[in-house]
């Protein structure tokens, strides 16, 4: 995942699940590759911790005008998180040397897959969030909850154009919070991201081999209605980008290429590296579609140091000893600085420490974090 994730908002964990003596909580084109046919989506490898579904087909998405009959990525559809499912983590691990390694450059034609963006490019995405997570307080396992998807709506403009960086602003338009029926504590923790997203705006900057040299994003500042809980995640946004944009060989493939990516992120108070195999399935009129399957683990440099700890709210502090997962993701990248269609499900498993109002409790938990950028129409320079 692109390492995967907190969560919507790992900050909103303990106020949207813990029973009522815990209520004190508070709840990373990009190409322009090659030529010829339309790329086919393709099944993306299972979860080791639960049974691969079938992709599902993606509803008609909003079409841009130089390929208005080119199909979107299929996202990929996971099932639910079972209540007896294992809480298993993986414990920290020493970093790996971080870079790209060509394995396979698949069949002709290759073409190297750049990113291809201009200055003054203009970019509108929707990204859809939402949140599975069970949790275990102590020796009590608390039931599987889904979180409904919030849908941003985000703009995108490169400011600036190197040889070895792009720069894009990044602008929260709007949120939508989903319709149907939710209970008390889940509207309010999503009123509440909903708020803090809307303040949002940053920077984007990308390498030329397409991976995230800084992702910095600012807020709503101060104690205010959600204030600044969400900081540095911004409510799942930081994840979500991380895992939905891939790292790319500098070196000519093809249908069938593949490659492994190893790099390092940071997530809220833990460093984490990311292992992801990439596999381009299509190639065809400028357009790729990739599969990504990666894996993530919690780096010994952190345990005890500095930053290891979060705060939830002004009572509530949490202390992760580990965490680990995987994800899986299906890209399509088309023109411009980030991928026109890409979706992904990262699972993760984090076991921690949480204090409320200074009495420490171990808690375990299990979140799958889904999400689904999907560029609207080129707005232009």
């Amino acid at each position: 995942m692109s390492p995967q994730s907190r969560s919507l908002a790992l900050v909103a964990v303990l106020g949207l699940l813990a029973p009522p003596a815990c209520e004190a909580g508070s709840p990373y084109g990009r190409n322009a590759p090659a030529s010829a046919a339309t790329p086919t989506p393709a099944p993306v490898a299972p979860t080791p911790t639960a049974p691969a579904q079938p992709s599902a087909p993606t509803p008609p998405a909003p079409t841009e005008p130089a390929a208005p009959t080119e199909p979107d990525a299929t996202p990929v559809t996971p099932k639910p998180i079972a209540p007896d499912e294992a809480f298993a983590v993986r414990e920290r691990e020493a970093a790996k040397p971080e870079g790209v390694t060509l394995q396979d450059a698949g069949a002709e034609p290759r073409r190297v897959l750049t990113i291809a963006a201009t200055k003054g490019q203009r970019r509108a995405y929707t990204l859809s969030l939402g949140l599975e997570v069970a949790m275990r307080l102590g020796t009590r396992t608390l039931p599987p909850t889904a979180v409904p998807p919030l849908t941003v709506t985000l703009s995108t403009e490169v400011t600036a154009v190197a040889p070895d960086a792009i720069t894009l602003a990044l602008t929260v338009d709007d949120v939508a919070l989903p319709e149907g029926e939710a209970s008390a504590r889940v509207r309010g923790a999503l009123e509440a991201t909903a708020r803090n997203l809307r303040e949002t705006a940053g920077t984007l900057t990308l390498r030329p081999d397409g991976s995230i040299a800084t992702l910095a994003l600012r807020g709503p500042a101060g104690p205010g209605p959600g204030g600044n809980a969400l900081e540095p995640e911004r409510g799942g946004l930081v994840a979500a980008l991380q895992v939905l944009l891939p790292v790319l060989p500098q070196a000519a493939v093809g249908v069938g290429a593949k490659w492994r990516a190893i790099q390092t992120q940071q997530q809220g108070e833990v460093t984490l590296q990311q292992t992801a195999e990439h596999e381009l399935r299509e190639l065809a009129d400028g357009v790729a579609t990739l599969a990504v399957t990666s894996s993530h683990v919690a780096l010994l440099a952190d345990t005890k140091a500095a930053g290891t700890t979060a705060k939830l709210d002004a009572s509530t502090s949490m202390d992760v000893d580990a965490r680990s997962g995987t994800a899986q993701a299906t890209i399509t990248l088309r023109d411009g600085a980030m991928p026109s269609d890409a979706s992904a499900v990262v699972d993760s498993v984090t076991r921690a420490q949480v204090s409320i109002s200074g009495a420490p409790q171990a808690v375990t938990m299990r979140t799958r974090v889904r999400s689904h950028l999907r560029a609207a129409a080129t707005r232009g320079p």
